[in-house]
C-alpha cells in the first residue's frame, strides 16, 4: 500500500508500557494521539485505547511538547502523537495530516466541535 515511500529508520527509545496487548502489533505504550487546528489543540486521546486505560499527571508537559511540534510545522490540521521515555521524558512519536488519521481514544463529536469552534473565531 505504501510503496511510494523510502524506508525510515528511526532510533529505538523505550516507551512506558501499558497493560494489553493487541497480537501483531508492537508494545502498547505510554502514547497518545493530539489534534490540532491552525496551533490550537481541538482534541487528544490514548493512542493505543484497545489496550488498558491509562492517564498520567503530567500530560499537560506532553501536550506542550505537542504544541511546539504543531507551531514549528505550521500546518493547518495536524495529528501529533507522542509518548512517555523510560527515563521520564515526553518524545514527538510522529506527525501526520489530521484528516486522514484515525482518530484512537479522542473524542470525535468534542475533537469536530471545537474545530468548528476555531474556524468561527477566525
Amino acid at each position: 500500500m505504501l510503496h511510494w515511500q523510502k524506508a525510515a529508520i528511526r532510533e529505538f527509545v523505550d516507551l512506558v508500557p501499558v497493560d494489553g496487548s493487541m497480537p501483531g502489533k508492537v508494545r502498547a505504550s505510554f502514547e497518545f494521539r493530539s489534534f490540532w487546528w491552525q496551533g490550537r489543540c481541538v482534541g487528544w486521546g490514548r493512542y493505543w485505547y484497545q489496550a488498558a486505560d491509562y492517564g498520567c499527571d503530567d500530560i499537560e508537559a506532553g501536550l506542550e511538547l505537542a504544541q511546539e511540534a504543531a507551531a514549528r510545522l505550521a500546518v493547518p490540521f495536524l495529528v501529533v502523537d507522542f509518548a512517555k521515555t523510560m527515563d521520564g521524558r515526553w518524545i514527538v512519536i510522529e506527525c501526520n495530516d489530521a484528516q486522514e488519521s484515525g482518530y484512537a481514544a479522542a473524542r470525535p463529536r468534542e475533537l469536530w466541535t471545537n474545530l468548528l469552534e476555531c474556524m468561527r473565531e477566525l
